[in-house]
């Protein structure tokens, strides 16, 4: 069934362990490396305590004016060209194969960004043995999320919080920049002809559908949502998402592309659809009029169906963007 890592070098059985609650609380505080055997993740969950309040640092519309003006004044006299530099830099930081189980806190130090509150993460991938044949692991260890600069709110997760985690698992190099949201079905309308207008020029986003029974998954997509992509695009970056809450806490559980096709399917548009994942079984496929959709086990992402109904009718649909402004 295979077993998890920490640090610690004990071991637990996925068999007893069916719960993060149910960890030792050791785990928690380890940062386990993978130096002389790394793996690429194809699903990675990450588990948050709910927060009692909302972030003391959230880039919401109703309370930008009231929060840590000093802190983030620093950050924004920094000039585009200097930014520009920072993109190289952690661009260059992320570009290896090993770099998600590296410490970030070379990336961290460039990004001055202010550490959150630690949250368990989740690897399980393959990864090879002396011999060169392949072997699943499962990776445990903890991570501190990052403060992101957010810019207005979202109608689909209305707690701060949420809209930051999945914000801050975007690669690195995006990590710093500014996010805003450039579409929202319910502000702009349910039209395709809008939403590539209000996509035009976004080169990586972030899509976060809710459904018709409040269940919010989505994508990260690193090429534009254009409308005359009719042949895939995208690189090993994109990665689709769902969201799973608990009592106490809540998940995000993502899925990585796993390399089995010889050409990339991540993103396809047409004014007929969008389809995330390759085209007979996509992770997402939204509908010409942006009200429904249709998500299936994808071998591009080798992802489980991101809603419990394969087919859903869309509640709302966001697209956020990062910028340098």
């Amino acid at each position: 069934m295979g077993i998890r890592f920490c640090s610690c070098r004990q071991a637990y059985c996925k068999d007893n362990v069916q719960c993060y609650e149910d960890l030792p609380g050791s785990v928690g505080i380890h940062h386990a490396k993978y130096k002389d055997s790394p793996f690429s993740a194809f699903k990675i969950v990450s588990t948050m305590n709910e927060p009692e309040t909302k972030m003391k640092h959230s880039r919401s519309a109703d309370n930008v004016a009231q929060i840590g003006r000093k802190h983030k004044h620093k950050k924004r006299k920094k000039s585009d060209s200097k930014k520009r530099k920072l993109v190289a830099k952690v661009s260059y930081s992320s570009s290896s194969g090993s770099s998600d189980f590296r410490p970030r806190a070379a990336t961290d130090e460039l990004l001055d960004r202010k550490r959150m509150r630690p949250y368990i993460l989740y690897k399980e991938g393959l990864a090879k043995q002396s011999d060169g044949t392949p072997h699943s692991v499962h990776y445990i260890t903890s991570e501190m999320m990052l403060e992101m600069d957010i810019e207005g709110h979202s109608a689909i997760l209305t707690q701060p919080f949420r809209l930051n985690h999945i914000l801050s698992r975007v690669p690195p190099r995006y990590q710093w920049m500014r996010w805003r949201e450039t579409y929202s079905l319910l502000n702009d309308g349910s039209s395709m002809s809008t939403l590539f207008a209000r996509t035009k020029g976004v080169e990586q986003s972030m899509m976060i559908i809710q459904d018709q029974s409040d269940h919010v998954f989505g994508a990260f997509l690193d090429c534009p949502i254009d409308e005359n992509r009719r042949h895939y695009g995208g690189s090993a970056d994109c990665f689709v998402f769902r969201f799973e809450s608990g009592k106490r806490d809540y998940s995000i559980f993502e899925y990585h592309n796993t390399m089995h096709y010889d050409q990339p399917y991540y993103l396809r548009c047409t004014f007929d659809g969008i389809t995330v994942g390759a085209g007979e079984c996509p992770a997402i496929y939204i509908e010409h009029d942006l009200l429904m959709g249709t998500t299936k086990r994808c071998d591009t992402f080798c992802s489980e169906p991101l809603s419990p109904r394969n087919v859903f009718q869309i509640k709302n649909l966001e697209i956020w963007y990062p910028s340098f402004e």
